[in-house]
Order: C-alpha cells, then sequence, then structure tokens
C-alpha cells in the first residue's frame, strides 16, 4: 500500500458554513498528503448574510466536522486569507504565504477542488501546485445551507451539514450577531428592489490618517465606514466628506487627487451597490479626532469595516491596477 503522494493538500473555500460535501472532500484531500491546509477565504470581514461566520467560528467547525472522522488535529492547519476583489495577483500571493508559512515553500502541494463553474477560476492560478479535481459530492452548496439557516428550517439544515457542526450554527442563529445579519439581508434584499444604488465615496486621507466613520444604516449599521452618499461624482464625494469634517466641499475639492471603480458583485450581499470613491489628501486632520484612524486600520479594523471599503481606500492609496473594463 503506498503512502501519501503529497507533502500538504490545499483546500480554499469559504466554509460558511462548513458542509457535508466539505468534509468529504477534505478526507480525499488528507488520503493525498501527510498534512491538510484549510485556507478560508473572505477572512478577517464583518458578518454579512454571505458570510455569516467569523474567522474562529469557521475553523472551530471545520475541526470538530473533522474529529468527529477521527483525523487528528495535528494532520490540519486552518489559516484566513482576506478577499482583495481589485487585485487578484495580490490574493494569489497572500494564499501562497499563508500556505507556505505553513508547510514551507519546498512542501510538494497539492491543490485540491471542484471546478464546478466560473466561480472555481481560481484553482488555475496556482502553477507551481498541482491540481487535484476532487470527486463530485452532488449538487450540495453552501448558499442553501445558509438559505435553511435564515429560513429557521433546522430539519433541512440538518441534514446538509456534520452533525458537530450544528453547536456553532445554532449558538449563532440565537445571538445578536445572527438578528443582525438576518436584518441585514432584509434592508439588502429591499434596496435590491430599486435597482442599482450609486454612491460617491470619500478616502479622505491626511498623513498616515483617514476618516472612518460608523454607519447608522443597515446593511451594515455600527460598521465602520467611509464617508458616502448617494451620487457619483468628486463634488458627491466632497460633500459626503464636508459633511463628516464641518469643512467647506470646495476645500476638499481642492485636495481630490484621484478615483476608483468599486463594483465587484459581493461587495454588499444581496444589494446592486456601486460605488466611485475618491482620494482626498488633506494637510491635516480636522474636526471629530475620533473619525482619524491610522491607515494601519485598513488592516487591523477589517472586520468593522463595511463591504470593501478598506480593500478599496487600499488601491487608491496604493495604486493597485485597474481592472480591464472597469
Amino acid at each position: 500500500m503506498s503512502g501519501p503522494k503529497f507533502g500538504a493538500a490545499v483546500l480554499i473555500g469559504r466554509f460558511q458554513p462548513p458542509h457535508a460535501a466539505h468534509l468529504r472532500v477534505m478526507l480525499e484531500a488528507l488520503d493525498l498528503a501527510e498534512h491538510l491546509v484549510v485556507v478560508l477565504g473572505s477572512a478577517r470581514a464583518p458578518r454579512t448574510p454571505k458570510n455569516p461566520f467569523t474567522d474562529a467560528e469557521r475553523a472551530t467547525m471545520l475541526r470538530a466536522a473533522l474529529r468527529s472522522a477521527d483525523v487528528p488535529d495535528d494532520m490540519v492547519s486552518v489559516v484566513g486569507v482576506r478577499d482583495v476583489y481589485y487585485h487578484l495577483p495580490l490574493w494569489v500571493q497572500d494564499v501562497q504565504s499563508a500556505v507556505h508559512s505553513v508547510v514551507g515553500e519546498d512542501a510538494h502541494v497539492a491543490l485540491v477542488g471542484f471546478e464546478k463553474d466560473a466561480s472555481s477560476f481560481y484553482l488555475r492560478l496556482f502553477p507551481t501546485w498541482s491540481f487535484v479535481p476532487s470527486t463530485p459530492h452532488g449538487t450540495l452548496s453552501a448558499t442553501e445551507v445558509r438559505a435553511a439557516l435564515m429560513a429557521g428550517k433546522w430539519r433541512a439544515l440538518a441534514k446538509r451539514v456534520p452533525y458537530p457542526v450544528l453547536p456553532t450554527i445554532w449558538a449563532f442563529a440565537a445571538s445578536t450577531d445572527g438578528q443582525t445579519v438576518e436584518a441585514d439581508a432584509r434592508a439588502a434584499e429591499k434596496l435590491s428592489e430599486n435597482g442599482v444604488r450609486r454612491t460617491a465615496a470619500a478616502v479622505v486621507v491626511a498623513g498616515d490618517r483617514l476618516v472612518l466613520r460608523p454607519r447608522d444604516d443597515a446593511p451594515g449599521a455600527g460598521h465602520l465606514a467611509l464617508p458616502e452618499r448617494i451620487g457619483w461624482d468628486a463634488h458627491d464625494a466632497a460633500r459626503a466628506a464636508a459633511e463628516a469634517l464641518g469643512l467647506p466641499a470646495a476645500t476638499l475639492l481642492a485636495a481630490h487627487q484621484d478615483a476608483r471603480l468599486l463594483n465587484h458583485p459581493d461587495r454588499v450581499p444581496g444589494a446592486r451597490w456601486v460605488t466611485q470613491a475618491h482620494l482626498f489628501r488633506l494637510d491635516a486632520p480636522t474636526g471629530n479626532p475620533a473619525d482619524w484612524w491610522p491607515l494601519s486600520a485598513l488592516d487591523t479594523e477589517s472586520e468593522r469595516i463595511f463591504a470593501d471599503h478598506a480593500r478599496g481606500a487600499q488601491a487608491l492609496l496604493e495604486g493597485w491596477p485597474t481592472p480591464e473594463g472597469a
């Protein structure tokens, strides 16, 4: 009987939440390799209807499911990688770095996955790893599991996930976080009824600080966000920033430097919402000091920042290339 063919197997996914097909694929991967690295996508992001569970909750559910299949904890590592909607090469680099931090750069790696549709394109972005297609396990998806969760269809949900995953799901559903995600789903659905929402957002920077303020409305009530209002051009973004900072809009317009479209379809799950983000550079912070955050907060506070505002601000500040067709 031959041993594992690879030093490590890698499985990339959001696992929102882990379901029965996920478990079967993980067990297949462990037949191939000495160690499994599960990469959690959409890491360190705020809860949304599409990503309701935190990194810690997903890791807990994954490990509980694997333990129920007699997989020792030390055979599996779980790492998180943030979304990078507007700079795919950076996301690829982040995934590779996360995996290499566990198994080293010289490990013989198998990338395991199922090419189910266009969303599986990422499986071909790692040419130095060997792609190993997983066996199809029916049509079960996390989308239908989340739908059962939101509808409170517990019997249907229980049939689709490993039993050890259920306590974390039940705890979430009974929590204020669960109620907030449900409210966000309703708010996004209501927004979508009015067609595409177009807004202008202001990335206001002074030295090593930028403006982030808590949102008042769902979806994302309480999340930190860039100043934003209905509109599109620099004048609209300047007015949003002026209202936040108590400055004349003309002062902001004089500091306008650049703009970028934020239009990823998953940026506000359930809503059709596109934003033109505008960069303004001031000489010094002004207004309420509590509204000025260190630029490092775009990374350290990512779980509290609305939609793709953190990555959109980084794209403008770091000069990420503009995708074709944008």
